[in-house]
C-alpha cells in the first residue's frame, strides 16, 4: 500500500508543477487590476498631454482618459477647437479574449471634446489588443471612434517594455477631430499625426 502512495505522489508532483508553472506564466501576462499611466505625444505644430486611469477585474474594466491638445493655429481660420482642446473618455471593457500570449478587449462609453467655451459629448467604440512579442516586450494597438455629434478617429501602435510595475511605451498616433459643423454650419477637421512616449505603473 505504502508503495501505492508513493508512487502516485511521483505521477502528481510533475503534473502539479506543470500546472504550477503554466498558473505562473498566466498570471504574468495577466492585465494589471489598477493601472495609472501618462503620454507625451507630438504632431506637426503641437503637442498633447494625455493621463489615464484603468481598473480592470477578471474580464471587466474601466478606463478613465483625460487628453489635451495644443493645435496650431492658422491664419484667418478660426476652429471651435483653437489652439487648445481636452478630450475626455470614460470607457467601460470586456475582454473577448485572453492567455499568455495577449489579450484583446472591447470598449463602449463616452467622449468628450472640450474647448474654447464650447462642449460635446457622444458615444465611443474602442478596441484593444496587446500581444507579447518576447521577454517584458509587448505590442500594442488601439483604436477608437465617435461618430456623432463630432467626429473623432484615434489609432495608436506601438511597444511596450514591462520592468516589475513600471511600464515604458512608444509608438505612433494618428488623430482625426471633425466637428461637423456643430460652431457655424461649416466643417472644421484637424488631422494629427506623430509619436508619443509614456510611462506608467500598475498595481
Amino acid at each position: 500500500m505504502r508503495r501505492i502512495v508513493v508512487l502516485a505522489a511521483a505521477l502528481i508532483a510533475p503534473v502539479h508543477a506543470a500546472s504550477a508553472a503554466e498558473a505562473e506564466v498566466a498570471a504574468a501576462h495577466h492585465p494589471a487590476a489598477i493601472a495609472v499611466d501618462s503620454e507625451v505625444g507630438f504632431h506637426h505644430g503641437g503637442y498633447g498631454v494625455a493621463v489615464g486611469l484603468d481598473a480592470e477585474r477578471e474580464s471587466f474594466g474601466l478606463a478613465a482618459n483625460v487628453d489635451t491638445l495644443r493645435l496650431e493655429e492658422e491664419a484667418g481660420e478660426h476652429t471651435p477647437w483653437q489652439e487648445s482642446v481636452v478630450i475626455a473618455s470614460l470607457l467601460p471593457s470586456f475582454e473577448v479574449a485572453g492567455g499568455p500570449a495577449g489579450h484583446v478587449r472591447v470598449a463602449a462609453g463616452l467622449d468628450g471634446i472640450f474647448a474654447q467655451g464650447h462642449a460635446w459629448v457622444g458615444p465611443a467604440l474602442a478596441l484593444q489588443i496587446d500581444a507579447g512579442l518576447f521577454g517584458p516586450v509587448d505590442a500594442e494597438l488601439m483604436a477608437e471612434l465617435t461618430p456623432v455629434p463630432f467626429t473623432r478617429v484615434d489609432a495608436q501602435a506601438g511597444l511596450a517594455l514591462h520592468l516589475a510595475t513600471l511600464d515604458l511605451r512608444g509608438g505612433w498616433r494618428h488623430l482625426e477631430l471633425h466637428d461637423n459643423g456643430l460652431v457655424d454650419d461649416e466643417d472644421h477637421d484637424d488631422v494629427l499625426d506623430g509619436p508619443y512616449v509614456g510611462v506608467g505603473m500598475h498595481f
